[in-house]
């Protein structure tokens, strides 16, 4: 709100309507959330549909304010990254306090596992850990890049963080966070070396080496002995602990969007057309202490992509798939296509714009990062080309 009230009473009126045509992810961010909204005119379920529209807003309302900020405004990504970063350790650092003092009274060390470990009751633990991932990302990146620049003491600190960040992956044992964190260590690695034939091995050693500090917690070997009981459940070799849930869902959420693949069901409707399809699934699944079946819980698609072509069409997933055109594209700083990369791992396992805390990550980063990142200088008089107003040329936003 006061970002809001602040753009308000900055902004040059006559001048901000060509600004904001002039930025291409300004542009695409806001006919993708157009569409989105569309899509609930043909949903029946409204409720629903105002619901999911109120939520989505922030994605348009960051993309406005970063696109319409005066272009002699200059935001540092840079410095805003670090603090991010800064607040994810104190929030770790709570998380853990809370753990000790929860694996007291309890006598055990439960507390510090798991779901049991994420206590924010607005972030999940899947959200989290992709928080968690982008932010090691980015140490790793600090620590890599600045090493010859900054002090001990920086270096010291960015060393303390990634360790707690990595602490903290490795005790939630979120799986798709493992994969993200090896793309995320890869990119650094990749980012930091010179061009060249054995380019490739470096990342993928370190990426190794990073996976073998997670295997540490007894919880990651646990969550990767659940894995394989799913896998062998898959084959069919394993009928007490059934498959993966999310493989069903995904199954069920294919069909249900194959049934309005131009238009989707809905904003309102597509969570409902999934539910339809679920309480028909006969098969049982493992919880870590007995078995349930898909009736017994309302769920989402557990992918956004699939979510979003299940809602608004084939339509509405270019629109989204397109978003990350401008994370991904050629020039783009490491920030961006880190960004980019451990969204499009995590959304691949959760709708991760289905709930505030993704919505809040995701509109806050890609404007920041993509919207800010595509301002350009208003044609001077003389008609001289608009300028881009990068704020960090070439591969990596560091010096």
């Amino acid at each position: 709100m006061v970002f809001g009230l602040g753009w308000v009473l900055r902004t040059r009126w006559a001048e901000c309507g060509r600004q904001l045509l002039r930025n291409p992810a300004f542009v695409w961010m806001t006919a993708w959330f157009v569409w989105n909204a569309l899509s609930g005119l043909w949903s029946t379920n409204q409720s629903e549909t105002g619901r999911l529209i109120g939520l989505k807003i922030p994605l348009f309302a960051w993309a406005l304010g970063l696109a319409g900020i005066e272009i002699n405004q200059r935001v540092s990504v840079r410095k805003l990254l670090d603090i991010f970063s800064i607040g994810l350790a104190i929030s770790g650092i709570s998380l853990l306090s809370m753990a000790v003092y929860q694996s007291r009274l309890q006598g055990d060390s439960s507390a510090f596992f798991y779901h049991s470990l994420m206590r924010w009751p607005m972030i999940p633990s899947h959200y989290y850990s992709m928080f968690l991932v982008f932010g090691s990302g980015w140490m790793m990146h600090r620590i890599v890049r600045d090493r010859k620049s900054s002090s001990a003491w920086f270096v010291g600190m960015r060393l303390a963080a990634l360790a707690l960040y990595l602490s903290l992956l490795s005790l939630a044992a979120i799986r798709v966070s493992a994969l993200g964190l090896l793309a995320a260590t890869a990119l650094v690695v990749w980012d930091a070396l010179p061009k060249g034939r054995l380019r490739i091995l470096p990342p993928i050693l370190v990426s190794m080496a990073v996976m073998g500090l997670l295997l540490i917690s007894p919880e990651t070997r646990r969550r990767l002995d659940e894995t394989r009981d799913e896998w062998r459940s898959f084959r069919g070799d394993d009928t007490v602990k059934q498959t993966n849930a999310r493989v069903f869902i995904w199954k069920h959420g294919l069909s249900s969007a194959l049934e309005a693949p131009i238009f989707g069901q809905g904003l309102g409707d597509a969570n409902d057309a999934l539910q339809v399809k679920l309480s028909a699934e006969k098969a049982l699944f493992w919880d870590g202490t007995g078995h349930y079946t898909l009736s017994e819980h309302r769920y989402n698609y557990h992918n956004a992509f699939l979510q979003q072509w299940a809602e608004s069409g084939i339509i509405g997933l270019i629109l989204f798939a397109g978003l990350f055109f401008f994370l991904f594209q050629k020039g783009s700083a490491f920030e961006s296509r880190l960004f980019g990369w451990v969204c499009a791992i995590s959304f691949a396992t959760e709708s991760m714009l289905d709930r505030q805390a993704g919505v809040f990550f995701f509109s806050f980063f890609f404007a920041l990062i993509a919207v800010n990142a595509h301002r350009t200088k208003p044609r001077e008089s003389g008609g001289s080309p608009q300028q881009r107003a990068r704020l960090f040329a070439g591969r990596s936003a560091t010096p």
